[in-house]
């Protein structure tokens, strides 16, 4: 489960026409993801769907930093994978690497951007003897 802090009006200086709810954008680019079969080839995490503007008290102590915002938060939930890690020189390998790339034309095909592709958002199976890889976080 992936939560996002909610987010109040669009103030005068933000930009008409643009989204700026990270979490309807993010919502919107797994729904689109999971529709393209993206999330059953196993390029992104399988996306299992969302929450929109929850009462965060139910959810304690889990939740305790979100009990105090303004608007109340929403989230997505995502495919839980027990041995997934983050990229590095340790485990870099160029299957791995040829394997992202891959994923990423494929989510660029659906007409999506992966406008954070950083090793944090590049992930590898650890127990995968095919070099497993995930591309997370839009």
């Amino acid at each position: 489960m992936k939560v996002h802090h909610g987010r109040g009006p669009r103030r005068y200086y933000e930009q008409e026409g643009r989204g700026l709810d990270i979490h309807v954008l993010e919502a919107t680019t797994y729904t689109r993801l999971k529709e393209q079969g993206l999330c059953d080839r196993g390029i992104v995490p399988d996306f299992l769907g969302f929450m929109r503007k929850f009462d965060p008290s139910l959810c304690q102590p889990h939740l305790r930093k979100f009990l105090d915002d303004e608007y109340p938060p929403s989230a997505i939930f995502l495919e839980y994978i027990t041995s997934l890690g983050m990229i590095n020189l340790r485990n870099y390998t160029p299957q791995r690497v040829n394997n992202l790339l891959k994923g990423i034309r494929q989510i660029h095909k659906v007409l999506v951007r992966h406008r954070d592709s950083k090793p944090r958002n590049m992930m590898i199976v650890k127990d995968s003897s095919d070099a497993e890889s995930r591309l997370a976080r839009f």
